[in-house]
């Protein structure tokens, strides 16, 4: 069996991508899968849909359907990995030669996590020098357990899907960020997920800069006023501190521009209560604007399917290597 790390080594190189390319994440709730032809601005989104969660027994025979009636089968796949699948870590970079960079991490992440290492998958990529503050070169290191990302593969090629690429959750939303924020100031974006966890991703020219968990749960907006608002407030002050740890650690810009993936309710009081106390400029993200795309997207499907889309779009250029 080829060693499948080869899916993951160089997901920040740019390069070029073909025509078409399809992007699938297996979340927990579900399956995210969006497809993308062409690149650049003239990109456009051919499919996304969401699969909910199944019984085990039916979701291969349900994915297969989909990718048939879509008439995907065939096509290059980019495997997204969901939070949970994998972890990421900022950690001092060894002082070894780039192409050594990788087998130098292996033996550090012994202690990061809890199965054997020569199980481990990973890939790591340098922080830009100018967000190093004065300090030693770190590196973000990516680590996947084999036994996790294989399975994945093989769902995609038993729904007669190639996959060319493993992505990471960060570097799909980072290939959307870039899509809006071209200047060279930095954008971000929120996204947040069902459950008690989002994201927030700061890019700027393509580097992924700062990527943080904030801890919000969307049951919170279902709940009285009060509780809302202090959800709400609670939020807002988590990402604060992340955009000036942005700029005055990191010695940064401040961030132009703040997406939001769109959340189902109260968005407009979100966007508000961020306006009025950021200086970027705050906006509501259709994710399939970014692409043209024929149909536009639920809240909820944009939501759902963000990460896939970011996949889709992607414009860098893993190398293919076979996962057995």
């Amino acid at each position: 069996m080829a060693d499948i790390m080869q899916f993951l080594r160089n997901l920040r190189r740019p390069g070029c991508r073909s025509a078409g390319l399809v992007a699938v994440e297996f979340r927990a709730d579900g399956i995210a899968i969006a497809a993308a032809e062409g690149t650049g601005a003239d990109a456009s989104l051919t499919f996304c849909d969401f699969l909910p969660r199944l019984k085990s027994n039916r979701k291969q025979t349900e994915l297969s359907t989909m990718v048939d009636a879509a008439g995907l089968v065939g096509n290059r796949t980019s495997l997204v990995l969901s939070p949970g699948q994998y972890r990421m870590d900022l950690i001092e970079a060894p002082d070894v030669p780039p192409e050594e960079l990788r087998e130098a991490v292996r033996w550090r992440i012994a202690g990061m996590i809890d199965y054997p290492v020569e199980e481990a998958v990973l890939d790591v990529f340098l922080m830009p020098e100018d967000g190093l503050r004065g300090g030693p070169q770190t590196a973000y290191v990516v680590v996947a357990r084999r036994s996790v990302i294989q399975p994945l593969l093989d769902a995609l090629r038993e729904a007669e899907l190639e996959p060319v690429h493993i992505d990471i959750r960060e570097l799909a939303l980072r290939n959307l960020v870039e899509r809006y924020c071209e200047s060279p100031r930095a954008g971000a974006l929120l996204s947040l997920r069902s459950g008690s966890e989002g994201d927030l991703t700061i890019v700027r020219e393509g580097n992924l800069y700062l990527h943080r968990s904030v801890n919000f749960s969307l049951d919170s907006m279902d709940r009285d006023a009060a509780t809302r608002d202090a959800a709400l407030e609670e939020l807002v002050v988590e990402i604060q501190r992340s955009l000036d740890y942005f700029e005055i650690q990191l010695r940064q810009a401040a961030v132009s521009r703040l997406a939001i993936v769109p959340i189902p309710d109260h968005m407009d009081t979100l966007m508000e209560k961020l306006t009025s106390t950021i200086g970027a400029e705050v906006f509501p993200l259709q994710a399939d604007s970014l692409a043209r795309s024929e149909r536009r997207l639920s809240s909820v499907k944009n939501q759902q399917c963000v990460a896939a889309i970011g996949g889709a779009l992607r414009s860098r250029e893993a190398p293919l290597a076979s996962a057995g």
